[in-house]
């Protein structure tokens, strides 16, 4: 198909165009050299040209099932969860943002739904990155499944990780912010200040460690899990992935 973009468009916005022509849901698009392109990017940030030839993935249904819930994504996008509530089985307080979803993932307790840049399955909790680049979470409220405190800080989120019983959010400009069980590293308090420039995040069971553009590596959490990288912090500069 031949698709016309308006200025100013998303490589999200060309998706769902092309899916409207072709009645069918893709999952990304691909440019011509074989590089996947970010759903949030504008197509001038892209480097899309006019005749561009794009490769299209289909989405395909599937479903996830936790120790006790399932969840189907549908060919459409949409999510339907059914099975024990508190552990990702009711969704009815996100469903409206559960739309135009990519895939979707499962851990003993949650589900976790990828649209946009993705995000992951903590263990009573899931959290989403929307097209906007603003995040939905539901589940277990203390664990991470309601971010509802944060979320005027929950904008431009490019990036998700999960501890146990708690999230880490990457924002574009390079800030983090954290919620959940505060004992799994929901709150960066501590090391709030240390956290600019933030390249990339990970994390252990109890703790995250974020690598920051000056190649510092800055850690928080339980100390036991990896939250506590003082005896080794001389070592952790001038990193590099």
């Amino acid at each position: 198909v031949v698709l016309d973009a308006e200025p100013g468009s998303t490589v999200g916005d060309l998706r769902r165009r092309a899916e409207r022509e072709l009645c069918t849901g893709l999952c990304k698009l691909i440019s011509e050299s074989g590089r996947l392109l970010p759903e949030l990017a504008t197509i001038d940030e892209v480097g899309l040209k006019s005749g561009e030839h794009l490769t299209a993935a289909v989405r395909q249904p599937q479903i996830a099932a936790t120790l006790t819930a399932f969840a189907l994504l549908r060919a459409d996008g949409s999510v339907v969860t059914w099975g024990e509530p508190n552990q990702g089985g009711d969704s009815s307080e996100v469903q409206e943002d559960l739309h135009d979803i990519l895939d979707i993932q499962a851990s003993d307790y949650a589900f976790a739904a990828r649209r946009a840049d993705g995000c992951v399955a903590a263990e009573r909790a899931f959290a989403a990155i929307l097209s906007d680049g603003s995040v939905v979470a539901w589940g277990d409220s203390y664990n991470g499944g309601d971010c509802t405190a944060v979320s005027h800080e929950l904008q431009q989120v490019k990036h998700i990780q999960a501890s146990r019983l708690a999230f880490a959010a990457l924002r574009a400009d390079g800030s983090v912010v954290t919620w959940g069980h505060p004992d799994y590293a929901g709150d960066c308090g501590p090391v709030r200040e240390q956290l600019k420039g933030v390249r990339e995040i990970q994390a252990s069971w109890g703790a995250f460690a974020a690598l920051l553009e000056s190649g510092r590596v800055v850690t928080w959490g339980d100390r036991d899990l990896g939250g506590d990288s003082r005896s080794v912090s001389s070592q952790l500069h001038d990193v590099r992935k």
